[in-house]
C-alpha cells in the first residue's frame, strides 16, 4: 500500500550570509523611506511602497543584498527541479525583481490573508524581527480541503516564526498573512516579487534585465 501525496507546495526558508553587511544596507535604505497605510486595507500595517510599482533596488546600495537574492532563487530552483526537467526551463533565462517593499508592523499591527499571483515567486526577508514578534502564515494552495469532512484537516494553516536574517521563497499564488503584532518593537520585512522571462518571447526581443542567474 501506498500514498501518494501529489501537488506539494515548496516553501524555501534559509538564513543569509554577509548578514552584517546586508542588515547595514538595508539599515540605510530603510531609514530613508517613508511609510504609509493603504486605505481601502484600513489599519493593517505601513508599507514603503503603497502601490507596490517601485522598489527599493531602483537605486544603488542594496548590491550585497541584491546577489545574496539570487544565489537563494538559485538554490530554490534547483530544489523544485526547474532546470532541464522542467519544459518552460531554456538556457540563460532571465528574471527580475518585479518590485520590492519594507513592510512594518508596529503594536496592533498585521496582514490580511492575500497573495501575489501576478508574480512567479514571492519572496520576504526579515530585517527586524524583535523576540515574540508575530508570525507568518500560509493556508493550502488546495481550496478544496477546507469544505471536505474527511480531508478537512490536511488545508490547516501553518504558522512560522522566521528569525531575523532569515530568507523565505514561495509561489506567487500562495495565500499568507502575518498575525497581529502584540510587542511594543517594530517587526520589519522586506517583500519582493519575481517574475521570468517568458520562452516565447523572440530572442531578437530580449533585454537582459538588472536582476538575473
Amino acid at each position: 500500500m501506498k500514498i501518494h501525496n501529489l501537488y506539494s507546495t515548496p516553501i524555501y526558508s534559509s538564513f543569509v550570509d554577509n548578514y552584517q553587511k546586508i542588515q547595514e544596507e538595508l539599515q540605510c535604505r530603510y531609514d530613508k523611506s517613508t511609510f504609509t497605510m493603504r486605505e481601502d486595507w484600513g489599519h493593517t500595517h505601513y508599507l514603503s511602497q503603497e502601490d507596490f510599482r517601485g522598489s527599493v533596488f531602483d537605486s544603488p546600495g542594496l548590491e550585497i543584498f541584491e546577489k545574496e537574492i539570487h544565489k537563494h532563487v538559485q538554490r530554490y530552483l534547483n530544489e523544485i527541479r526547474f532546470t532541464t526537467e522542467s519544459p518552460n526551463f531554456v538556457e540563460n533565462m532571465y528574471y527580475r525583481i518585479a518590485n520590492s517593499w519594507f513592510a512594518k508592523f508596529e503594536k496592533g499591527c498585521y496582514a490580511h490573508i492575500h497573495n501575489h499571483g501576478c508574480a512567479d515567486i514571492s519572496g520576504v526577508y526579515y530585517f527586524k524581527m524583535p523576540e515574540g514578534a508575530s508570525e507568518l502564515f500560509v493556508t493550502s494552495a488546495n481550496p478544496f480541503f477546507d469544505s471536505s469532512f474527511v480531508y478537512n484537516h490536511l488545508g490547516f494553516r501553518k504558522y512560522y516564526t522566521p528569525p531575523q536574517g532569515s530568507i523565505y521563497l514561495m509561489p506567487g499564488f500562495m495565500n499568507h498573512g502575518v498575525k497581529t503584532n502584540t510587542t511594543d518593537e517594530d517587526r520589519v520585512s522586506l517583500a519582493f516579487n519575481i517574475v521570468f522571462e517568458r520562452p516565447e518571447i523572440a530572442q531578437s526581443q530580449r533585454q537582459k534585465p538588472t536582476s538575473g542567474y
